[in-house]
């Protein structure tokens, strides 16, 4: 997972936020992401056991 800030002059700067690992935190991040009113991120992957939900605080 990863953050894109555009900057100064057009250029873009990415920020790795995860590695999934394909262990606990799963792997192969699917399907859309949702936010909640809050701010919170929410997503799924399709491996790690029976796949895993995961939660990103801003």
């Amino acid at each position: 997972m990863f953050e894109l800030s555009r900057e100064v002059g057009g250029g873009w700067t990415e920020v790795v936020l995860h590695n999934f690992e394909g262990t606990k935190d799963g792997s192969n991040p699917y399907a859309s992401l949702i936010f909640d009113g809050a701010g919170n991120l929410y997503g799924t992957t399709e491996n790690g056991g029976f796949g895993t939900v995961f939660e990103i605080t801003p």
